[in-house]
């Protein structure tokens, strides 16, 4: 395990145990601003009254590899019906995440925040990576999930199925 692997765990487990934002279902999802590698900012509130999925990630992530795909194939299909992900990722070192996604088949689409100083996590309770919040149009956390297998897919296009069709 390299430095930085276990200096990022170390910064991860510092926010499980000192988080006093804990986010629950039911809860309004708080609002953040951050950059992506272009160094525009990104605002959670710039995607009212849509369908939003947060989902942390990083590059050191063994699930997170897996998930990615998936993501960019959700935001592909549902893009054109009020949807959007945004992906925070919290590599200390930028040359990590981008090296991430250009190993990628296809390449993400949807907005990418690079949160080096990881300023976002401890307004979400972050128990593993990757951690994926359901955001409803009302700005409510609707599902949380928690890691990622490939059994999960189907239930996060039942959940969103359930998240577009509600006015």
């Amino acid at each position: 395990m390299t430095k930085q692997n276990i200096f990022s765990i170390l910064i991860f487990t510092f926010f499980i145990f000192t988080n006093s934002f804990a986010q629950k279902v039911g809860e309004k999802a708080p609002n953040f601003i951050g950059t992506n590698f272009e160094e525009q900012e990104i605002k959670l509130e710039d995607f009212k009254d849509k369908v939003v999925l947060i989902d942390f990630w990083a590059s050191w992530c063994s699930p997170c590899r897996k998930e990615m795909p998936f993501l960019v194939e959700l935001h592909e299909k549902f893009k054109d019906k009020n949807f959007e992900i945004i992906a925070i990722n919290i590599d200390q070192k930028e040359s990590k995440a981008k090296s991430f996604l250009k190993k990628l088949e296809t390449k993400p689409s949807f907005p990418m925040i690079w949160d080096k100083d990881s300023k976002i996590p401890p307004k979400y309770e972050l128990e593993t990576m990757p951690t994926t919040y359901l955001i409803g149009k009302n700005g409510n956390i609707r599902f949380i999930h928690k890691g990622f297998k490939d059994s999960y897919k189907e239930e996060f296009l039942k959940e969103l199925e359930v998240l577009l069709n509600e006015k």
